[in-house]
């Protein structure tokens, strides 16, 4: 069955948005966002959850400077860094994955050293490190994650990379991510007090093109409430 494009995921969730608050401004883009960002949590949890080559990106990378290159993308943050899947070289030459503290104990044993035919990967800091060979091509498969710097570049119109019986999961939080933002603006104007405490900062909105345009007396009531809540602090200091 084919998955839905991502412009039919926001359709979807604009539509049920505006249903719940008629008047609320959120673009195509604040959607596409938190579309992009929930949907990539919840498949980095069912790729941990589960052994599977689906969402595995396969790159050939040839860019190999004293054994070591950068990511071809960035990748989700795995356990022992599997978030790269495999490296090979041409003539099926794969690399064992290894975990930067655990490098010591391969010198414990000649068998497990690095050599030409027992080749070892590690990660650092965004980079692919190679133990044993210094080849001039490999192939690397990543888990990758989701870039903000690229959405400019995403085509809306293709199937997402995502398991179509999660998409309701997925959607639910969506959901409640948006009416988070669009209450945010108008109700939540400061850090109100807790246990008596006085607000230690100003509340900023987390995008203020998201509004529900309140009509003038609801704005007149909450500003009220936000006044009876710092005279009680005052109140309280006082005493």
């Amino acid at each position: 069955m084919k998955n839905i494009t991502l412009r039919e995921a926001v359709y979807d969730i604009l539509t049920d948005l505006r249903q719940m608050h008629g008047n609320a401004k959120i673009t195509e883009n604040q959607a596409l966002f938190w579309i992009l960002a929930t949907i990539d949590r919840l498949k980095k949890q069912h790729i941990e959850k589960r052994e599977s080559g689906l969402y595995i990106t396969p790159f050939v990378v040839d860019n190999i400077i004293n054994g070591e290159f950068e990511l071809p993308k960035p990748i989700y943050d795995f356990h022992l860094d599997k978030g790269v899947s495999y490296i090979v070289e041409e003539g099926d030459i794969y690399y064992t994955r290894v975990y930067k503290p655990y490098i010591r104990r391969l010198y414990y044993r000649e068998e497990e050293k690095p050599s030409e035919d027992n080749p070892y990967f590690y990660v650092e800091e965004g980079k692919i490190k190679l133990l044993g060979r210094s080849p001039e091509e490999v192939e690397i498969g990543l888990f990758t994650t989701f870039n903000p710097t690229e959405m400019s570049s995403i085509d809306i119109d293709e199937p997402l990379e995502f398991p179509l019986d999660l998409y309701m999961i997925a959607k639910r939080q969506i959901l409640d991510l948006g009416v988070w933002a669009i209450q945010t603006p108008r109700t939540l104007r400061s850090d109100a007090p807790v246990q008596g405490q006085p607000p230690s900062k100003k509340f900023l909105s987390v995008d203020d093109a998201v509004d529900l345009d309140l009509e003038e007396g609801q704005v007149r009531d909450q500003e009220r409430q936000v006044r009876d809540q710092e005279r009680q602090v005052r109140d309280q200091e006082r005493r």
